[in-house]
């Protein structure tokens, strides 16, 4: 019985003898197994885990081998993108700029090194904007961009002098809150070109003046001595390009920027009441009914001048398509606690929508031959955009086939 008792101890003693080799061996496997995943660097995703003795051990290796397998593919895939990504930016003609919350340079593309610092090199990563690019205007405009979009054009006094034009913006999902993106272009050639242009239609316009007076005096003599339609032939159209240069010598003194504004609080009902009266002729000549549709005491913050212009100008738009007989309103309402819209509404033959996008620009007509017919420059709500961009205000026009027309403009108020 003894004997017994003694060798079931000893094969108790063995059994237990095994199991911790075993463990110890698996622990030895887990522990080595563990040391190598801790070692393989992110930089070095080429090195695998060796297989161990244990089975259990082997498919965590090979499960952490496939593991390293992808993530290399995915890095790879990376790195190409991100030098495919840095060639790409580092090629374009604008200059590329990434800012932190601080002012530091987080990325610099070679244009603009040239741009703004004239140097081919790009600025240290984490140099500050301020020690690379003296420009307090660009500095300004970045500093804004923090807290939303910022466009403006910052002069460069050089030499030689150039302007460019920038756009910034918060960047969404940036290293880091705060961060800023900002594209530079330079736009000096066409500033150039534009100003160019400017010149020759001003001087072009104002040369023509003088001899469109004298046909149109002697037009009218000879109207006078004779009725006959020839002179009267004459007569309209050199009518009709004298009010074209007329128009051409005001858009470009807008787009110089050369008209001496006045600013003061203009009431509207009694300004609108004056500008009425003016288109009332017209107005009565086909028959339509001119009515207005003011509060009493609203006031724009605003040059009477130029107001006066921006309503003679939607005023004759509205008389001149609507079909006799239609009707013509002049309303000024709160569109916001600082803003009034002061618009003019028609019930003419109404706009397609694919044409209201372009009606602001120079010598842009729905129907050219019927705008011709009615003697229309092309010009008039060209004027009137950069008179209510002047006036600190926008333009805008709504319409539907059919429903007639709304074009006004959204002003400051006097006292708002």
């Amino acid at each position: 019985m003894v004997l017994l008792l003694a060798s079931s101890a000893a094969v108790a003693i063995l059994a237990l003898a095994v199991v911790w080799l075993r463990w110890r061996s698996l622990t030895r496997e887990l522990e080595e197994t563990a040391s190598r995943i801790h070692h393989v660097e992110l930089g070095r995703l080429e090195q695998r885990l060796p297989l161990a003795q244990l089975p259990p051990i082997n498919q965590i290796a090979s499960a952490v081998n496939e593991l390293i397998r992808r993530l290399n593919s995915q890095v790879s895939e990376l790195s190409a993108s991100r030098v495919e990504l840095i060639a790409i930016v580092d090629n374009m003609a604008e200059g590329v700029l990434q800012l932190d919350r601080a002012g530091r340079i987080l990325l610099a593309n070679r244009a603009f090194a040239r741009l703004l610092a004239a140097n081919a090199v790009p600025p240290a990563k984490g140099a500050l904007l301020h020690e690379v690019a003296r420009v307090p205007a660009l500095l300004e405009i970045l500093k804004d961009a923090a807290s939303g979009p910022r466009t403006g054009e910052v002069e460069l006094t050089g030499p030689p002098t150039r302007t460019l034009m920038v756009r910034a913006a918060p960047m969404e999902g940036g290293p880091e809150p705060g961060c800023v993106l900002a594209v530079l272009d330079d736009v000096t050639e066409f500033k150039r070109l534009d100003a160019i242009r400017r010149d020759f239609v001003a001087n072009a316009s104002h040369e023509l003046k003088t001899p469109l007076s004298a046909i149109q005096g002697y037009a009218e003599m000879l109207l006078d001595d004779t009725g006959g339609e020839e002179a009267r032939i004459i007569l309209h159209h050199t009518r009709r390009l004298s009010k074209l240069v007329e128009d051409l010598l005001s858009l470009s003194r807008l787009e110089a920027r050369k008209m001496d504004l006045k600013f003061k609080a203009v009431g509207l009902k009694p300004f609108i009441a004056r500008a009425v009266l003016l288109i009332t002729p017209q107005a009565e000549g086909k028959g339509i009914a001119v009515t207005q549709d003011i509060a009493d005491g609203i006031e724009v913050h605003a040059d009477e001048e130029a107001l006066l212009q921006i309503l003679s100008n939607l005023l004759d738009n509205a008389v001149k398509y609507t079909s006799s007989g239609g009707r013509v309103t002049v309303v000024a309402q709160a569109a916001s606690p600082d803003r009034i819209t002061l618009a003019v509404r028609d019930s003419g033959p109404g706009i397609p929508a694919e044409h209201l996008p372009r009606l602001f620009e120079r010598f842009y007509r729905v129907d050219k031959a019927r705008s011709r017919e009615l003697g229309g420059t092309g010009l008039g709500l060209a004027i009137v955009k950069h008179l209510a961009e002047l006036l600190d205000g926008e333009a805008y026009i709504e319409s539907q086939v059919g429903a007639g027309t709304e074009a006004g403009v959204r002003l400051k108020r006097a006292n708002p």
